[in-house]
């Protein structure tokens, strides 16, 4: 399938929270030390390249992808990040 970022905005929907979730998902199965010491920019930048070069990445335009996919998986991966924290302040009190 390819995402048609430039004219769908529905295929931007989708692909933003296709993101958001693998940014959640990829920051969950860190543990607490490496959640808190990770860069969540970084490892979207590298996931989207990754997935990049293995010609995974189906879309109309590449940039767009990568500025959307980065934006929307640094979001998920924070959010992840935040609960965590959160869980671990409601377990210390």
């Amino acid at each position: 399938m390819t995402w048609n970022l430039r004219t769908s905005q529905s295929d931007r929907i989708g692909y933003d929270e296709m993101a958001h979730s693998a940014g959640i998902y990829s920051a969950s199965v860190l543990n607490d030390e490496d959640l808190e010491n990770s860069d969540a920019r970084q490892v979207a930048w590298e996931v989207f390249e990754a997935d990049l070069s293995a010609d995974q990445v189906d879309v109309d335009d590449i940039d767009e992808a990568r500025d959307r996919w980065i934006s929307a998986f640094q979001a998920g991966y924070k959010e992840e990040q935040a609960d965590r924290r959160m869980q671990e302040d409601e377990e210390v009190t």
